[in-house]
């Protein structure tokens, strides 16, 4: 069966409005970011942001009550395809576990240059 999404088909957040369910186990995260560009319609004023420009390295930072809880991104081109906007960070059950019991929601998308400087 062939599938095809465009963004009219997925659910967008906007800046700060993220929402996911993480479990006591480990999880798997995909993510696909947009931005506003030139290429855009009114039908659709969105388009998936070229991650490669940047960085091949992303990162999702979690401030935790217990300090902050860094995950890379998977960089294996069979779950995440930068190009077209998706990253995939694989949460392990210990970092899982640490996030659910904190009671600071405050996540960071951030790309990592080789230099290890991060940006948002």
């Amino acid at each position: 069966m062939a599938t095809s999404t465009d963004s009219s088909e997925e659910v967008i957040f906007g800046p700060g409005k993220l929402r996911f369910v993480l479990s006591p186990f480990d999880n798997v995260l995909k993510l696909k970011v947009f931005t506003e560009a030139t290429l855009a319609n009114s039908e659709n004023p969105l388009v998936p942001l070229d991650l490669n420009v940047n960085s091949a390295k992303y990162r999702l930072v979690f401030e935790t009550s217990a300090g902050k809880i860094s995950i890379d991104n998977v960089n294996d081109s069979n779950q995440e395809n930068l190009s077209t906007g998706q990253v995939t960070f694989n949460v392990s059950k210990k970092d899982s576990e640490a996030i659910i019991n904190s009671s600071n929601r405050t996540i960071y998308l951030v790309s990592v240059s080789q230099d290890g400087r991060e940006t948002l």
